[in-house]
């Protein structure tokens, strides 16, 4: 398949990963973002090409299978979208992913664990500095969701993941609220 080429064998670490302490314990992505995954990822976003999302949640079930097989995972949660721009929209393509996922890796899923508070400006527009403050006191745990996270692993899926901030407030969030490990998965990642 066209995808192959793109996983990479040894993931590299930026800068800013390798002298910091992140609040998720790991982060995995299928491919890079450039290319047909980059289309196809546009295409499902901003196109409403909602049979892109098979395709991405094969790719996203061998980044799974090969990189986290060994993790023991309750529960897939995708990143929260705010209610105004999931209206606008119409759908929110991480709860997509989550769910195709789930159903092939059989792992429970949910997408009301987490939740979006602050309508802020797309992470896309942002420099780095501003990316990090734009998500802070943007995401809450649901109260009723706090207990079955005690001491849960759970796995953060994301289409794609740029600079892992928004990765890394949900991760804050969720190990505040218990959960004992978080791990991030996306389809594509930016070219460092």
């Amino acid at each position: 398949m066209f995808y192959r080429e793109k996983f990479s064998e040894e993931f590299s670490l930026c800068g800013d990963c390798l002298t910091m302490s992140p609040a998720y314990d790991m982060i995995r992505s299928a491919c890079l973002y450039d290319g047909i995954v980059a289309d196809l990822i546009t295409g499902l976003k901003y196109g409403k090409h909602l049979t892109n999302v098979p395709i991405l949640g094969e790719l996203m079930e061998e980044a799974f299978l090969k990189w986290l097989r060994e993790e023991k995972i309750d529960l897939i949660i995708p990143i929260p979208m705010h209610i105004d721009r999931l209206k606008k929209r119409g759908f929110n393509q991480s709860v997509l992913l989550a769910k195709d996922l789930a159903k092939r890796i059989r792992i429970p899923w949910n997408h009301s664990v987490l939740v979006k508070i602050r309508n802020t400006p797309p992470q896309v527009s942002l420099h780095k500095k501003a990316r990090k403050e734009n998500l802070k006191k943007a995401f809450v745990v649901s109260e009723s969701w706090k207990p079955f996270l005690n001491h849960a692993s759970v796995l953060l899926i994301d289409d794609v993941i740029t600079t892992g901030t928004t990765i890394m407030e949900c991760a804050k969030i969720l190990k505040k609220a218990g959960a004992r490990k978080v791990i991030g998965l996306s389809v594509a990642r930016t070219p460092m």
